[in-house]
């Protein structure tokens, strides 16, 4: 275990390093991830992050402006027109969920993300590989969700179904050694 772990810090570090000093990588991602620590830091004044904040801020006033039914699906694109003059997402799949649909609507959303979860510890459990792998895919959804929205991304909800049918084949598998152990006895 400690094997493993030095060897996947040694890789983060290995990625970081290469995003830090190759400059095609730095251009597109360490420019932004050394802007973003700047900001979290209070020593730049970075405008992205900046409107990242200001259009999250908004998403929740007008989630509280309708917290019932949110405002209407992909409504924040358009309400946040009339505050920065151009339609754009709220950069937190939670806050635009919620102000779009509501507290019905974001429940409706996370509750397959919930179920496959407790699908996937399970698996984990039951010593299924591809368990762990799409347990951390879903665990970076979650994470990568609170800075960009995406819930009408098709790829990443390709990876969700791809993730529910590794679990019913795991389970279908599972059932079916199940029983040829009992056949056996």
């Amino acid at each position: 275990l400690l094997i493993r772990m030095l060897v996947a810090a040694g890789i983060v570090f290995g990625l970081f390093y290469a995003i830090m000093t190759v400059p095609e990588l730095y251009s597109v991602i360490g420019r932004r991830f050394e802007s973003m620590l700047g900001y979290l830091m209070s020593t730049d004044n970075d405008n992205s992050m900046y409107m990242r904040r200001l259009f999250i801020e908004y998403a929740e006033k007008f989630f509280l402006e309708s917290p019932v039914l949110g405002s209407g699906a992909h409504s924040f694109s358009q309400m946040i027109v009339s505050v920065v003059g151009r339609s754009t997402y709220a950069h937190n799949n939670y806050c635009e969920i919620a102000a779009d649909l509501g507290p019905i609507g974001l429940i409706m959303y996370y509750w397959f993300y919930l179920y496959i979860a407790i699908k996937l510890v399970a698996q984990i459990i039951n010593g299924h590989k591809t368990a762990l792998v799409f347990s951390a895919m879903m665990l970076l959804f979650l994470i990568f969700e609170y800075g960009m929205v995406n819930y009408y991304k098709e790829q990443v909800h390709i990876v969700i179904t791809a993730a529910f049918i590794a679990i019913c084949l795991n389970d279908k598998a599972h059932n079916e050694k199940s029983n040829l152990t009992e056949l056996q006895l």
